[in-house]
C-alpha cells in the first residue's frame, strides 16, 4: 500500500513539471496533482512512523524531493535528522532558484523556510 501510494506521489510531482500557467486545463492539473501530493501525505502519515520513513526516501527522488520535503515538514512529526534533510533540500532549492535569477521563487522558499525553522524551534 505505501508503495503504491510513493508511486503515486513521485507520478502526481511528474505532472507539475509540465504545467503551462498559460493553459487554465494544465493550472487545473498542476493544482489537483499538488493537492494529492497533499492527501498522500496525510495518508502516510496516518499509518505512522515506518509510513513516514518510506516516504522520507522521496527526499532522494526527483522531481518529488522538493515537494516532500515542504510536505513531510508541514504534515508529519519527524526526527530531528529528517527535518534537517527537509531543511536542506529546500536550502538547495533557494541556491538553485537564486543561480537562475528565479527571485520570487527563492524569496517564497526563504519564508517558508525562516516560518517552519521558528515553528520547529529552530530558527
Amino acid at each position: 500500500m505505501v508503495q503504491e501510494l510513493l508511486d503515486e506521489y513521485v507520478a502526481c510531482a511528474t505532472q507539475c513539471m509540465s504545467v503551462d500557467y498559460g493553459d487554465k486545463k494544465s493550472v487545473r492539473r498542476y493544482n489537483k496533482a499538488s493537492d494529492r501530493m497533499r492527501a498522500i501525505t496525510d495518508e502516510v502519515v496516518a499509518m505512522g512512523h515506518d509510513a513516514v520513513g518510506r516516504l522520507a526516501t522521496l527526499l532522494e527522488v526527483e522531481p518529488a524531493s522538493g515537494w516532500v520535503a515542504h510536505h513531510l515538514v508541514e504534515k508529519a512529526d519527524l526526527d530531528p535528522e529528517t527535518t534537517r534533510k527537509c531543511f536542506a533540500k529546500v536550502e538547495e532549492m533557494i541556491a538553485e532558484a537564486e543561480a537562475e535569477a528565479n527571485l520570487p521563487d527563492a524569496m517564497g522558499e526563504k519564508m517558508w523556510l525562516q516560518e517552519w525553522r521558528t515553528k520547529k524551534g529552530l530558527g
